[in-house]
C-alpha cells in the first residue's frame, strides 16, 4: 500500500455493517530510521467507543500524535532510555547503507525501540464528544497490559497533557522506577533569545543538571523568527519551563514535543511540532 494511502473495508455481521479503515503511515526519526505505523478503526451500531490499533517502534508515541491530531490538544511525550537487549532491536543490515565499507559484521551497530502493538479506544462520553482524559487513561493503561518495557502515567498542565514515564526494565529485564528526564530542575539565565536558541539553551541546561545528552531535532522553522526575554532563575521543573518557552511564540499554533531516545547514541532528542 502506498504511503498515506487508506482503505475501506465493509461487512454486514449480525444485520450492522461494520466498517474497518486501514492507514499506513512511514515515521521518521532524527537519525533518518523509519517504521511503519499501522492504524485501524472499527465502528458499529453497538459499540460507544472506537477501537483503534498501532504497530511500531514507538507505539505509545504514535498513538498520542494521532490523539493530538484527533483532539486538537496538546499531548507530549516522553521516552525512558530503553537499555535491556530484549527492548532494542537491532536494525544494522537493513538500515546501514556503507556495509561494504566494513569486514562482515564490523558495521557500527545500529539500535531501535522494538515496541509492538498496542490497541486502544477513543472514549466516548455518555452525552458529548470523546473524553481526551478518559482516553489517554486508557492508552496508557492498555500500554502497560500489553507493552513489557515501561510503565508511563499522564499528567496535566494548562490545556496540554503530558505522557511521563514512571518506570522502565533495568539492562537485566526488571521494571525498574524511572525518574523521567524533564523533571530534572533547571535555571536559565535572563537572556533575550529566539526560539530556536532558547530550545537549544534548554536542551544544553537539561543535559548539563542530568548528565545525560539532550539535543534538539525538528521544530518549525519559524521559531528562529520569535524573540524573548526568558529568565528562569530559580531551579524549575523542565517541563514546565519547556512548557512556558513554548507558550511564549505570540501567533503560532500550539506546540507539542516529542523527547526521543536514541538507544545507538545513548541520548535524547527533543522534537516539536504544531498542533493543528
Amino acid at each position: 500500500m502506498a504511503s498515506g494511502a487508506a482503505k475501506l473495508n465493509g461487512k454486514v455481521a449480525g444485520g450492522l455493517f461494520i466498517a474497518v479503515v486501514l492507514m499506513v503511515t512511514p515515521v521518521f526519526l532524527r537519525n533518518g530510521h523509519s517504521h511503519i505505523s499501522v492504524a485501524a478503526t472499527s465502528i458499529d451500531a453497538g459499540e460507544a467507543d472506537e477501537r483503534l490499533f498501532v504497530e511500531n517502534g514507538r507505539p505509545l508515541a504514535e498513538a498520542i500524535l494521532m490523539l493530538e491530531k484527533r483532539f486538537r490538544t496538546v499531548i507530549t511525550y516522553e521516552d525512558p532510555p530503553y537499555v535491556y537487549r530484549g527492548d532494542i532491536a537491532d536494525v544494522t543490515e537493513s538500515t546501514r547503507r556503507d556495509l561494504d565499507k566494513y569486514p562482515p559484521g564490523k558495521a557500527p551497530r545500529v539500535f531501535v525501540p522494538t515496541g509492538g502493538r498496542l490497541e486502544f479506544v477513543i472514549v466516548q462520553r455518555p452525552d458529548g464528544p470523546p473524553d481526551a482524559r478518559d482516553t489517554l487513561e486508557n492508552l496508557v493503561s492498555e500500554y502497560a497490559l500489553t507493552i513489557p518495557a515501561a510503565r508511563f502515567r499522564i499528567g496535566t498542565s494548562a490545556n496540554a497533557f503530558h505522557a511521563i514515564p514512571i518506570s522502565v526494565r533495568n539492562p537485566a529485564g526488571r521494571l525498574s522506577s524511572q525518574t523521567a528526564l524533564l523533571d530534572a530542575a533547571i535555571t536559565l539565565p535572563a537572556k533575550e533569545r529566539n526560539g530556536v536558541q532558547a530550545i537549544r539553551d534548554f536542551c544544553a541546561e537539561v543535559s548539563r543538571m542530568t548528565h545525560t545528552r539532550v539535543v534538539d531535532g525538528t521544530m518549525p522553522s519559524q521559531l528562529a523568527a520569535y524573540n524573548h526575554t526568558y529568565s528562569f532563575p530559580r531551579a524549575t521543573n523542565a517541563r514546565v519551563v519547556l512548557t512556558q518557552i513554548l507558550k511564549s511564540f505570540e501567533g503560532a499554533p500550539p506546540l507539542s514535543w516529542r523527547l526521543l531516545y536514541d538507544p545507538t547514541m545513548k541520548m535524547f532528542v527533543l522534537n516539536i511540532h504544531s498542533v493543528r
